[in-house]
């Protein structure tokens, strides 16, 4: 996922209360990015997933 679009669903995801699910299909995250977006590691749920089909599976 670009940077600039992983930020803005950091940031999104950061202003709503409760538990994030956030899906990738590379090892590209930056655990740390997400904290400084705003969004707390204890927040979030981490699936990493093979391809597009099966994140939506």
């Amino acid at each position: 996922m670009p940077k600039p679009v992983m930020n803005f669903a950091a940031e999104a995801a950061s202003r709503n209360r409760g538990k994030v699910l956030w899906c990738i299909t590379r090892p590209d995250l930056y655990a740390q990015a997400l904290t400084q977006a705003g969004l707390a590691p204890d927040r979030v749920i981490y699936i990493a997933a093979g391809d597009d089909k099966t994140v939506l599976a």
